[in-house]
């Protein structure tokens, strides 16, 4: 099953997404983990290996460990794995997306705050995140 891995550090965007998520119909077919800073999430990707985990969605401004520095940490571990990095953050400063880019995310999306263009791209993450699973499935 696909598993998508959140790291923000809003409970109520983790929510969201989560609803989202379940009103697209895809629970069932798709794990969701949620960690609140990329310190906790760097001990959870500590533990397992290889990443459990086909995409990971990561906000930029967190306590303990921003986005930045949590692919500065990660992306040469993860760089040898399927599992794919994502800036999913409200901040649309371009100076911050390259630097996201340029340590290892495939792309930077920023929140939208309109509800209907929210869900597209939760279906585009979704699919994605299958997507990356098959790969997985195939080179395993």
């Amino acid at each position: 099953m696909p598993r998508i891995l959140m790291i923000d550090d809003d409970a109520d965007e983790q929510g969201l997404f989560a609803e989202t998520v379940e009103e697209l119909g895809l629970p069932e077919k798709i794990q969701l983990h949620f960690c609140s800073n990329g310190l906790e999430s760097l001990t959870l990707l500590e533990h397992t290996c290889p990443p459990p985990f086909d995409l990971i969605l990561l906000d930029m401004n967190m306590p303990l460990m921003n986005g930045v520095e949590f692919l500065k940490k990660t992306y040469p571990r993860l760089a040898d794995f399927t599992t794919e990095l994502m800036g999913f953050s409200t901040t649309n400063n371009p100076d911050i997306i390259s630097e996201f880019k340029a340590y290892g995310a495939s792309g930077f999306v920023t929140k939208p705050s309109d509800l209907r263009k929210y869900e597209e791209v939760v279906a585009r993450f979704t699919n994605r995140a299958r997507e990356n699973y098959q790969i997985r499935k195939r080179i395993a």
